[in-house]
């Protein structure tokens, strides 16, 4: 795990994959004059496949991922609106 307070959160997951996958979160801040600041949440999955099996696992996924990481960054927007 990688953390920089108020800017990047780096995860690395521990669970036995045919490959090393990685989660970051990027914050960012955004503000127009006309509006009022606002903050930038970029989440990037990485997966680095080994060999075939980690490819095949990786196609199997993604279908899932994308609706997961989609649900989590909903949640992180409704949670930090909440407390905002």
């Amino acid at each position: 795990m990688e953390f920089d307070r108020d800017r990047r959160l780096t995860l690395r997951a521990e669970m036995r994959l045919p490959g090393d996958a990685v989660l970051d979160f990027e914050l960012s801040s955004i503000s127009d004059r006309d509006q009022a600041p606002a903050t930038r949440l970029v989440q990037t999955a990485r997966f680095r496949p080994r060999g075939l099996a980690g490819l095949l696992y990786w196609y199997a996924v993604m279908p899932f991922h994308a609706l997961v990481f989609k649900g989590l960054l909903r949640g992180i927007a409704e949670a930090a609106e909440t407390r905002g």
